[in-house]
């Protein structure tokens, strides 16, 4: 949906341009998930957000309004300010010794192991 997010953005028809940036947010968003050091990722997408904008400013097309442009540069200073938080958030709250944080690494969300867990579905259950 490239070309109807750059419409609704009230950018010219910019397909991969679009694109690429998605995938700019999904390897930021495995970089934070993956990490063990979150914080290069977390500034990454705060770039990122300011490679939209400026995209936004820049490439504007002639038929949208400027009310759905500022509308759509309103939203991407919103993620911003929160990615913004974020990255200081995380560069503020290093881990220190001697606590004994919880390590949730070994769960997976389910109640018992996969291998128990396959064939209790009810079928027609949706």
């Amino acid at each position: 949906m490239p070309r109807a997010i750059a419409r609704a953005s009230g950018l010219r028809p910019q397909a991969a341009l679009v694109r690429l940036y998605g995938l700019r947010e999904i390897a930021t968003g495995l970089g934070i998930l993956k990490s063990a050091d979150a914080a290069p990722w977390l500034w990454a997408r705060v770039g990122g957000d300011m490679l939209d904008i400026a995209t936004v400013a820049t490439g504007r097309s002639r038929r949208a309004s400027s009310a759905r442009t500022s509308t759509t540069q309103a939203n991407l200073a919103t993620v911003a300010t929160v990615d913004l938080y974020a990255a200081y958030a995380y560069r503020r709250a290093p881990r220190r010794p001697g606590i004994d944080y919880p390590d949730y690494s070994d769960r997976s969300g389910f109640p018992r192991p996969a291998e128990q867990m396959r064939g209790t579905g009810r079928p027609g259950t949706a």
